[in-house]
């Protein structure tokens, strides 16, 4: 017989849906870095992948300015992109 705090523990470790979890976890973060950043003046984010789609939406929660500066392997994949569909 499961107890109350197993059966918890249970559901949120191993329930049928893993990426509930996962986004409770990264929804509690942003709510975290908002109040910690809510004084800065803007929001800089190195590289296009989660940290920039990240940074993105803290910067539009906080309403500040975003600067995302991409990477050297960014920039090679955009191009890489563009000459595969022939653009």
């Amino acid at each position: 017989m499961l107890n109350k705090n197993t059966l918890y523990s249970h559901l949120i470790n191993r329930g049928c849906e893993t990426n509930v979890e996962d986004g409770l976890r990264k929804g509690y973060k942003l709510k975290a870095d908002c109040h910690l950043y809510k004084d800065v003046d803007i929001i800089i984010a190195f590289g296009a992948n989660y940290n920039g789609y990240y940074a993105s939406i803290l910067a539009e929660r906080l309403d500040k300015p975003f600067i995302l500066s991409l990477r050297v392997s960014d920039v090679n994949l955009a191009k890489w992109f563009a000459e595969k569909i022939g653009t």
